[in-house]
């Protein structure tokens, strides 16, 4: 509020006998507005329990793997296809259940969703080797699958874990979709392809590490490590390769190291 508006309605006041003069003899000279205290921020506690409830979905995964894959011989079709990819669907329905059930059971649920994202990609892998499906198609339509549903499920189960799991099967599917899109292409230099198409996954892990810190902010400094290293290990290697002495792709090279070093103090 201006000076004036305020001057004017302490005229005002008093005119109408609210306040007196001598009221005014004890407002202060020089008054010290104290400024708000604000809480402290508690710092998160590491949960032991969801830790081995993590360990324990990992291990459950990996004994049924090394099950599946020891007996390969003496299973059918159809048994494997249940012990892969049924079990991937069991452990996600399974999830889900936890989940809903009630509070105490939503932190087992992240152990169940976690076998399911471990399982289902070698239970679609077990599907397209027993249909004869080529490996570039399974490189695209795996990671398609997955990104789908374990993203999808963070709409409805608002956890970290799954804008984990939609980044992991994102970059699987990126780099599976561009392998499949120039297989067997005798211009593209493969060991090039690579390093920038890592290096173009650096830079969108970078950039959406802080789109992620401005909503929620748990994930972006691992988004940020990623990315760096990514981006750093991707120039690092065009550098070492050399461009057949091109000096304004070097030049270019140095001027993108040197931001990234800049961009990651102003991100700290």
């Amino acid at each position: 509020m201006e000076k004036n508006v305020l001057l004017y309605e302490l005229k005002s006041a008093i005119a109408r006998g609210e306040i007196t003069r001598g009221d005014l003899q004890f407002l202060p000279l020089n008054p010290v507005v104290s400024s708000p205290v604000l809480p402290t921020p508690e710092k998160k506690k590491v949960n032991y329990s969801e830790i081995f409830y993590f360990i324990g979905g990992f291990i459950v995964f990996l004994g049924l793997a090394i099950l599946v894959f020891q007996n390969w011989r003496f299973l059918d079709v159809s048994i494997r296809l249940l012990a892969t990819l049924g079990a991937a669907l069991a452990f996600y329905v399974s999830a889900l259940s936890f989940h809903y059930y009630s509070k105490d059971t939503e932190r087992i649920a992240l152990a169940f969703f976690l076998m399911s994202a471990l399982m289902l990609p070698i239970g679609l892998g077990v599907f397209f080797y027993q249909y004869h499906f080529e490996v570039s198609s399974y490189n695209f339509i795996a990671p398609l699958l997955c990104f789908i549903i374990f993203f999808g499920t963070f709409y409805f189960v608002r956890e970290d874990f799954f804008i984990a799991l939609g980044i992991v099967f994102g970059t699987w599917l990126f780099f599976g979709s561009t392998n499949y899109l120039v297989a067997g292409n005798p211009i593209i230099n493969k060991s090039d392809f690579y390093t920038y198409r890592a290096l173009a996954s650096g830079v969108s892990y970078i950039l959406l590490g802080y789109y992620i810190s401005r909503l929620r902010g748990s994930l972006s400094g691992n988004m940020y490590f990623f990315g760096i290293l990514a981006t750093l290990a991707s120039i690092m290697s065009l550098m070492w390769t050399g461009y057949d002495n091109n000096i304004l792709l070097e030049l270019l090279d140095t001027v993108i190291l040197a931001g990234t070093f800049v961009l990651s103090v102003y991100l700290k």
